[in-house]
This record gives structure tokens, C-alpha cells and sequence, in this order.
């Protein structure tokens, strides 16, 4: 009997040791238990409508120095080019790709990405006019060029307001 009472206590020990380290397991109030993350600062360096991406497609691209960044405001911008500390930070460049109307747009949501498990999550203004919206035919391309502080992250999710991924984008080596 004492046999029987010790194998059932390290069962009920070693089941709860695991759901301990579970971190997708439920709390004490039935919820479900986040993961831990880290919070990194974003800033938008630019948007606009009218940046050239003649494809369709989405695309997101990292620039990786100087030289990149003041090529792309050469392209759009005639103010001066923002100084980026390339070792402390990442520049990446999202383009939602050609629209045949007006109405649609890129903006930051949150200035603020989260990593989870080496993954930053980067919430956006997806936005696009609604059904039935009367607006102006004319082409677009709208982009937002974005600044990420370096972290412990090797991939950058892009995801709209309703948490939808949009773009995925690993980091440079």
C-alpha cells in the first residue's frame, strides 16, 4: 500500500513539474499562460502612397546601411535623410505593393514590437478604402519605412490591427 502511495504522489509531482514548464498550458483561473516578451521600440521614418513598387504583391526589404537609406530618399523625399545608428538599430522598407485607387494606405500602430521566442511581432494600419467607397482612380503604391531597435530576434512578423500576418521578413546576418 505505502508502494502504491508513493508511485501515485510522483506521478501527481512529475504532472505538475510538466504543465509548470508548459508555458501554453492553463493558470490556476483556466486562462492561458503567455509567453514571455520583450518589448522593442519602433519608429516610422516615412510613409507614403506613391513609392514606385510596380508589382502588386506585398514586399518588405531590410536597409542595411547608409547608402540605402539615402538612395530610397533620394527616390521620395527632398528633406534631409534621418541619421540611423545601423549598429543599434534595423531599417526595413514594407511596400503593399501597386492599387489602382486611392484609399490605401501603410501606417505604424504601436511603437512598440514584442518578441516572443526570437520573433518580433510589429503591428501595422493595414488600410485599405471600404466596399462601395467612392474614391479616386489614380495608381499607388503605398509604403512605410520603419526603424526596429536590434534585439534577440531572427525574424520580424508584420501583422495588421486584427493580428492577421501580412509579411514576414528574417533578419539579415
Amino acid at each position: 500500500m505505502k508502494t502504491i502511495g508513493t508511485l501515485f504522489l510522483f506521478a501527481i509531482t512529475t504532472s505538475l513539474m510538466a504543465c509548470a514548464q508548459n508555458p501554453s498550458e492553463a493558470d490556476d483561473r483556466g486562462g492561458v499562460i503567455e509567453p514571455v516578451s520583450t518589448p522593442i521600440m519602433v519608429e516610422a521614418l516615412y510613409a507614403g502612397v506613391r513609392c514606385g513598387r510596380a508589382e502588386s504583391g506585398a514586399k518588405a526589404s531590410w536597409i542595411l546601411d547608409a547608402v540605402q537609406l539615402q538612395s530610397f530618399y533620394n527616390g521620395f523625399r527632398k528633406e534631409e535623410v534621418p541619421i540611423v545608428d545601423f549598429d543599434r538599430t534595423r531599417v526595413v522598407l514594407l511596400e503593399m505593393g501597386q492599387r489602382s485607387t486611392l484609399g490605401y494606405r501603410l501606417a505604424l500602430a504601436n511603437t512598440q514590437a514584442r518578441i516572443i521566442e526570437e520573433r518580433a511581432e510589429v503591428l501595422l494600419e493595414w488600410v485599405a478604402p471600404g466596399r462601395g467607397m467612392m474614391v479616386g482612380q489614380m495608381l499607388t503604391s503605398p509604403c512605410l519605412l520603419l526603424k526596429l531597435e536590434r534585439g534577440a530576434y531572427h525574424q520580424v512578423a508584420f501583422k495588421n490591427s486584427a493580428g492577421v500576418e501580412k509579411m514576414v521578413l528574417n533578419t539579415p546576418q
